[in-house]
């Protein structure tokens, strides 16, 4: 007879709901590492682009060719400004996955230790029945050599 936890299925889904979020986490986690690489490459363009208007405008470059570069640049603002929300969203969405995480890591913690916990219960219980057989086994020798040293 092996020990069996009855609650083994409850411990088992949990670990799976762990490996499930830690995914769905490292998923959102890449969303957000890819939205702030795209926000810096668009800053990098707009900074870019004002500093070739002021060269250009130093220069002197024609009105259509000004208002070109300045409505590049707008949307480059506009597209971080879009973006930053973007981010800000992801980053709730990480918190909210890692909190997720944790509590299920914590469920499952609290049932791993419940699980190791009736085991040790269940070796102790065993060891002690076994402890008695012998017991018992040596007392039945004991009185068998008795009867035996009695009958000579």
């Amino acid at each position: 007879m092996g020990f069996s936890f009855s609650l083994q299925a409850l411990l088992n889904w949990k670990r799976n709901l762990e490996d499930l979020s830690q995914m769905r986490l490292a998923e959102k986690a890449r969303k957000l590492r890819l939205t702030e690489e795209q926000l810096e490459r668009l800053r990098q363009e707009r900074s870019s682009c004002e500093e070739a208007l002021k060269r250009l405008s130093s220069l002197g470059i024609g009105a259509a060719e000004f208002l070109l570069y300045k409505a590049f640049s707008e949307r480059r603002g506009e597209d971080l400004l879009a973006g930053k929300e973007r981010r800000k969203e992801i980053a709730q969405e990480v918190e909210r996955e890692r909190a997720y995480l944790l509590s299920v890591m914590k469920e499952k913690k609290v049932l791993e230790r419940l699980k190791e916990k009736r085991q040790k219960a269940f070796e102790r219980e065993m060891e002690r029945k076994e402890t008695k057989a012998h017991d018992d086994l040596t007392v039945m020798r004991y009185r068998r050599g008795i009867r035996r040293d009695r009958s000579c």
